[in-house]
């Protein structure tokens, strides 16, 4: 399952931040994170591993367009209602004002990057973040589901009436999704 988890971060995040490479460790929430397996944090078309490195892209650039990307991964052979429940759940608790129930120092790290990007809203002109969820698993996703498809949406809801994001996107990605993204990094 660590090895998944590597591989679906790696492959989501290379979708999202189109570059030739990034250091893996950077979008790793660390061992034993709840809800969450992977962050990337793009700042004005970067991906960030620091609050340093987004300090540094307002000075140059006065300006703020920042995407969220949360990945959780599972190995399991379907998609289960009590697993995207729980990712919303951690997603929610991340964007929370006090996340303090994470422990590890790359969750440490990340939620320092997300504090400093909402005190230096002044700088976001364009937009409001944008907040993609990736849902990972060796499944297949029917789009009909209405189950899970009413735990999505009011998930989203919940998530949308924090007033943080521009938009939200919720990606279920099964097995052929994530072949066709491990592809896109060739």
């Amino acid at each position: 399952s660590d090895q998944f988890e590597k591989f679906t971060n790696f492959c989501v995040i290379n979708k999202e931040y189109d570059s030739v490479s990034f250091d893996e460790k950077q979008i790793s929430t660390g061992k034993a994170v709840q809800g969450i397996d992977g962050i990337g944090i793009i700042v004005n078309n970067k991906l960030c591993s620091s609050k340093k490195e987004i300090e540094e892209l307002i000075n140059l650039n006065r300006l703020l367009t920042v995407t969220f990307v949360l990945i959780q991964s599972k190995t399991s052979s379907k998609f289960e209602g009590t697993q995207i429940d729980n990712f919303f759940r951690w997603t929610k608790v991340f964007f929370d004002e006090n996340p303090k129930i994470f422990t590890t120092d790359e969750m440490k790290n990340f939620i320092e990057m997300k504090e400093f990007i909402y005190k230096n809203s002044k700088y976001m002109k364009e937009r409001n973040p944008i907040c993609n969820l990736y849902f990972c698993t060796t499944g297949k996703w029917i789009d009909d589901d209405k189950n899970l498809n009413k735990i999505i949406s009011t998930n989203k809801r919940e998530l949308d009436s924090l007033n943080l994001f521009d938009k939200i996107e919720f990606f279920a990605t099964d097995s052929k999704k994530i072949q066709k993204l491990y592809r896109k990094t060739k």
